[in-house]
């Protein structure tokens, strides 16, 4: 038998399917201007970001680095990871620096690293038509 509940009005919506079990769904737009959380997948996609983006400050030169002013912890974790060769304890260290970027405001360093990345684009280009 299968039921379904027409009118939810923000509650939860319940019906009943084959075999009589209960299913139970959560409404769709927030309850009381409650702000909606991000999805699992939005979540994922911001951390798999951060890790990305420690990883491009794994690339980079100390010199650099050091400019960035990061947290201590952070820096220690990164300095760790260049010493390191197996795979594993490799991948890893790159995602604990990911947890560790969470704390910190992203935006500046990718607002750095673009720049430099920029700079360094601009130099190639006047040295290749040199």
């Amino acid at each position: 038998m299968i039921t379904k509940a027409s009118n939810c009005n923000g509650l939860v919506c319940m019906s009943f399917m084959r075999g009589g079990t209960l299913k139970t769904q959560k409404p769709h737009a927030p309850i009381d201007g409650q702000p909606e959380a991000p999805s699992k997948s939005a979540r994922k996609r911001a951390m798999h970001e951060l890790q990305a983006l420690g990883e491009a400050l794994v690339a980079l030169d100390p010199a650099r680095l050091a400019k960035l002013d990061l947290p201590e912890r952070l820096a220690d974790a990164i300095a760790e990871v260049r010493s390191m060769t197996k795979h594993e304890a490799r991948r890893r260290q790159l995602q604990f620096i990911g947890k560790l970027m969470r704390d910190v405001d992203a935006d500046p360093i990718k607002d750095a690293l673009e720049q430099w990345r920029r700079g360094g684009a601009t130099v190639a280009a006047k040295r290749d038509k040199s």
